[in-house]
């Protein structure tokens, strides 16, 4: 994470989903789940695939231990509010497109109102 708010951030969302695994609050823990896989993958770089005729036997492999790891991206505070907003947002359209009496509708409607504590 770039700074210390951030890093706070996140460790209160893995704290709380901890604390959601143990009451075994099945739409918290699939909203905190979720969440922390989008910011994972909003960590990522993308992959270069450089290839040249001196690789070896395949090519754009690298060699030896540890040399195909690339650092991951730090994200500020501003990145993770807008991937909640992006979770939510998403949580927001499935559920106007569902029957208002569906039971996934409302498990949907209990992962947004975990989300929304973190805005």
């Amino acid at each position: 994470m770039k700074n210390d708010e951030a890093a706070q951030l996140v460790a209160r969302i893995r704290n709380d989903l901890a604390a959601a695994m143990k009451q075994r609050d099945q739409a918290a823990v699939a909203a905190l789940k979720s969440l922390l896989a989008s910011f994972s993958n909003a960590e990522a770089v993308q992959a270069v695939h450089k290839v040249s005729e001196d690789q070896g036997i395949i090519a754009g492999a690298g060699h030896g231990v540890g040399s195909t790891e690339a650092a991951r991206k730090q994200l500020s505070m501003h990145d993770l509010l807008t991937i909640i907003d992006t979770e939510m947002d998403e949580l927001k359209h499935t559920i106007a497109s569902l029957d208002a009496s569906s039971e996934y509708q409302a498990e949907l409607k209990k992962q947004l109102a975990v989300l929304e504590r973190y805005r």
